[in-house]
């Protein structure tokens, strides 16, 4: 899903868009036997597996620019991204032994991956009236963002349980003024803004 919109009232500036997507649910399945040539405790293994994702993603931009004058102009801005990711797992082992009936255990796992982030801005422009190509401006941004993950799995063996939670939890914030000054020289030749 994407949507765009832009317009412009005298003076005012608006720009908007959004595009999102994921699935709901993407089923899949996985089955392995494992049997070892040399001498082990068992004889065979084998793993039959159901897992389920659901994912989702985004990402948006909105602008707002005012013109003060013909020379100024002032801007701010906001930005949205990121996401998630799921998955669902459960599996059955049954391992075969030589000398011992067979075992039958269940490991369920469900991971999710949260990475969110979000920026927003403001600029000002500055143009001179005896050159138009002359130019200075200060901008100042702000980004936000996460990256959460969150593993809980718990593994169901006769006569001996294990439920373990794993989890690690990031943030990231960063910010920026910036000031650019362009000026123009004569005859044609390339100039380069200053960053301060």
């Amino acid at each position: 899903m994407n949507t765009n919109f832009s317009a412009k009232f005298g003076k005012l500036g608006i720009t908007v868009n959004y595009g999102a997507g994921g699935n709901f649910n993407l089923k899949g399945s996985s089955s392995s036997v494992t049997t070892p040539h040399a001498q082990t405790s068992y004889t065979k293994r084998e793993l039959r597996g159901q897992r389920t994702m659901p994912n989702f993603w985004n990402f948006g931009n909105a602008e707002l620019n005012y013109e003060l004058d013909s020379l100024n102009t002032i801007s701010t801005y906001g930005n949205i991204g990121g996401g998630s990711n799921c998955t669902k797992l459960e599996q059955t082992i049954i391992t075969d032994y030589p000398s011992q009936p067979s075992s039958t255990s269940f490991y369920n796992l469900k991971s999710k991956n949260n990475y969110p982030n979000i920026s927003t801005g403001l600029d000002f422009i500055r143009k001179f009236s005896n050159n138009k190509e002359r130019e200075f401006s200060i901008r100042l941004n702000g980004e936000f963002a996460d990256a959460n993950t969150l593993l809980p799995t718990s593994q169901l063996n006769p006569g001996t349980d294990r439920f373990i939670d794993n989890c690690s939890i990031a943030g990231n914030k960063q910010y920026t003024i910036q000031t650019d000054y362009v000026h123009p020289l004569k005859n044609n030749q390339t100039t380069y803004p200053l960053n301060y």
